[in-house]
């Protein structure tokens, strides 16, 4: 009675065992398979019409290339179809298609000649091996027009503010994944803003097979490499912590290595950029709200109020997770960035400033991670013989919701803080910010639920013109942070240790992030 099931048990067992072995070796089998691709590959559209879609076929055969796609040399399947995945991913990220499908196909033309009975093919396994990958295309409109709603979140200051926004998007009009975004948006506090952006590969900014076209397409990332153009009059709100907003007007350009990246940090790989911008601004103090005569504001704040042109050059660069084994919960590996910004004339506003900080994931066992993210920035103020000056917008404010961000403190939470009292949102003085920060934070996580993990840790940091012990702040505490599509989503409890009788706190603090730091 109780031999039966025995036998079954393991009978079960050992017929499970032989498929997963059989299943293994089919698979390094396929993996190991040596396939030739020939030169080009065919491109089509997915209607199945005999016109030719609209992107750019020599694109096409560029971005396979740059993917890893081994054309006229034989290369195992496994490789290929990564390199396949890769450039799928990279098509997909433009948002001109609606879907992109690679086929390995046999060469038409081989098949042809061989019913013909040509005798110049006559290598049955050449033949075999020889193959075609045909690339199919469901590309979108030209045109796409949104309305809808959403969260306004102005990076330095709190709380979020619903906004209504109309767009009109132009999709792919050259053929070059070519994109040119027109938006109108205004949140609930009638803050407008109006945006022009137009952005295409580098290469085709110049003259078709003319040196420089043809030295930017030889370079291993050349087709990708991106240059946009755009426009954009906007407000940022700053009242909640500085009791100001600053009124912008902005024309610039950006040379990229990637293309189609709204934000540098949610890019999905390592990304670098050379920015120039041009922009006039205007820092608006706010009014009393019963004596519009009146500011509700400090004197700092009302005494650096006004227009300034900013004229700037902005160098970044960041791994973006790639060199981590997850993105959006890392445990093993370490990411980076750098960014330096050089202002001057013709602006009225002059400075120097750079930042950049490392982060170290180091697993302790099967269970544990260790995590310890550092980074820093300095400004230096240039006058260039007394055209330039400073202008308080431009100095690093360190807290929650800021970035860099220190837990435990409110958005420009620490720092230097008007000599009165600020306006009616920050009684203990308006944000005014420094001229350097530094930020340590050590962690421990672990997993609690798939995709959730727990962690507590403990951070110090400073705000202010020079380092100083007396004015470093500490904090601890715990969260949990649960990777989605759309970022990490985090919630921590943090204490303040060590901080100033005129600082912001927050304890509480829940958001979603790209950004840089643990």
């Amino acid at each position: 009675l109780f031999t039966m099931p025995s036998v079954k048990n393991r009978v079960q067992h050992a017929q499970e065992a032989n498929e997963a072995r059989m299943q293994k070796e089919l698979d390094d089998h396929v993996k190991n398979f040596n396939i030739h691709i020939d030169f080009p590959a065919k491109v089509e559209s997915a209607d199945g019409s005999s016109k030719p879609p609209r992107t750019n076929e020599d694109l096409i055969q560029h971005r396979l290339l740059e993917a890893g796609v081994l054309f006229e040399d034989l290369q195992t399947l496994g490789p290929l179809t990564e390199s396949i995945n890769k450039f799928v991913e990279d098509l997909n990220r433009t948002q001109c298609f609606q879907f992109v499908k690679v086929f390995v196909d046999q060469k038409e033309q081989r098949q042809q000649r061989q019913r013909q009975g040509d005798q110049e093919i006559n290598n049955q396994e050449e033949l075999k091996q020889k193959q075609e990958l045909r690339v199919v295309l469901k590309e979108r409109n030209w045109y796409r027009l949104y309305m809808g709603g959403g969260i306004k979140h102005d990076a330095t200051d709190i709380p979020a503010k619903a906004n209504v926004e109309t767009s009109l998007s132009f999709l792919n009009l050259t053929g070059h994944l070519d994109s040119t975004l027109f938006s109108y948006s205004v949140d609930q506090a009638t803050n407008p803003t109006l945006r022009f952006v137009h952005e295409r590969p580098f290469y085709c900014v110049w003259t078709p097979y003319s040196p420089l076209h043809d030295s930017i397409l030889a370079q291993p990332q050349g087709s990708k490499t991106s240059m946009q153009w755009r426009a954009v009059m906007d407000t940022l709100d700053h009242e909640y912590t500085r009791s100001y907003k600053e009124v912008q007007r902005m024309v610039g350009m950006r040379l990229a290595n990637v293309g189609h990246v709204a934000h540098p940090e949610t890019s999905d790989q390592a990304f670098s950029y050379l920015d120039w911008s041009w922009t006039l601004r205007d820092v608006v103090p706010r009014r009393h709200e019963y004596m519009p005569y009146n500011m509700d504001a400090s004197p700092q704040v009302v005494a650096e109020s006004g227009p300034s042109l900013k004229h700037s050059i902005v160098y970044e660069i960041r791994t973006n997770g790639t060199l981590v084994d997850n993105r959006q919960q890392p445990t093993d590996g370490k990411d980076m960035f750098f960014k330096c910004e050089l202002a001057g004339p013709p602006g009225t506003v002059g400075f120097i400033k750079a930042q950049g900080g490392v982060n170290v994931h180091q697993p302790i066992n099967s269970f544990l991670a260790f995590h310890l993210s550092i980074q820093g920035g300095a400004m230096q103020p240039l006058t260039f013989g007394g055209l330039c000056s400073q202008s308080m917008v431009d100095r690093f404010y360190v807290g929650s919701g800021s970035i860099p961000r220190l837990r435990g403190f409110g958005p420009g939470g620490i720092g230097p803080r008007s000599s009165q009292r600020g306006g009616s949102t920050s009684p203990g003085g308006d944000a005014l910010g420094g001229e350097s920060y530094s930020l340590a934070t050590t962690a421990i996580s672990m997993p609690i639920y798939q995709q959730a993990r727990l962690f507590t840790f403990a951070s110090a940091g400073h705000c202010g013109p020079n380092p100083k012990w007396t004015a470093t702040r500490t904090s601890m505490g715990v969260g949990f942070h649960v990777g989605t599509p759309l970022g990490r989503l985090e919630a921590t409890y943090a204490v303040p240790l060590r901080y100033g009788s005129r600082d912001a706190r927050q304890y509480v603090q829940a958001g979603v992030s790209f950004g840089y730091g643990y």
